[in-house]
């Protein structure tokens, strides 16, 4: 946690070799708390774990007013977590400028992602209260087998460069469940460049989804 009316920075301004920001791998019942990551830039061309906040396979961990900006890749990536809270936190100006092949492509404010195995499907993700903007690529991009919670959250100005600039990509599922798995409630997309709101099912049958407000 930050202490009470302190500001921590992780500032990789002066960086000479490309890294992530903060890799979190295979642990749980972690909590961040008042932490800001920024200027953690490519360096090199097509690198891609150039990512501010990184959670690989963690289950029950809490992320709260975190801040990312100016990575060089995405602001917040949780790849393969099981109940994994997301409150509070902005993510903005991410972008990959230096990938050749697909230029901004990969600079999400936010990134949920698996494997799309059958291990994936009871897993739980949730962000709340959390705000993205300015990224090259999407505001959200939510792409994972398992429950996807959205509240309380606003994606604006995404998109430039190559990338696709959706404000909130819900992500094809690879195995059909059932019942309902993404649910997004009270939620605002403004100003992105492609789609305020897409299931991206890229012409297969999108698994239920409730949308309100």
């Amino acid at each position: 946690f930050n202490y009470p009316n302190e500001h921590p920075i992780l500032d990789g301004i002066k960086k000479t070799e490309p890294s992530s920001g903060l890799l979190i791998s295979g642990v749980e019942h972690i909590h961040l708390k008042g932490l800001t990551i920024r200027n953690n830039f490519e360096i090199v061309d097509n690198y891609k774990y150039a990512s501010n906040f990184i959670l690989s396979s963690c289950n029950n961990c809490i992320v709260e007013r975190c801040t990312s900006y100016n990575s060089g890749r995405r602001g917040f990536y949780i790849h393969k977590g099981d109940e994994i809270y997301l409150l509070n936190c902005d993510s903005y100006n991410n972008c990959d400028s230096l990938d050749t092949s697909y230029q901004g492509g990969g600079g999400d404010g936010f990134l949920v992602w698996d494997d799309g195995t059958a291990d994936d499907v009871g897993k739980k993700v949730v962000l709340r209260n959390c705000r993205a903007w300015n990224n090259s690529d999407d505001g959200f991009d939510l792409e994972i087998e398992g429950l996807l919670v959205v509240e309380n959250s606003y994606s604006f100005n995404n998109g430039y460069l190559d990338g696709d600039g959706m404000g909130f990509k819900f992500g094809l599922k690879d195995i059909k469940t059932d019942g309902v798995t993404k649910v997004l409630t009270n939620c605002v997309s403004a100003f992105n460049k492609y789609n305020g709101f897409t299931t991206n099912d890229r012409n297969a049958v999108t698994n239920p989804m409730h949308c309100y407000n």
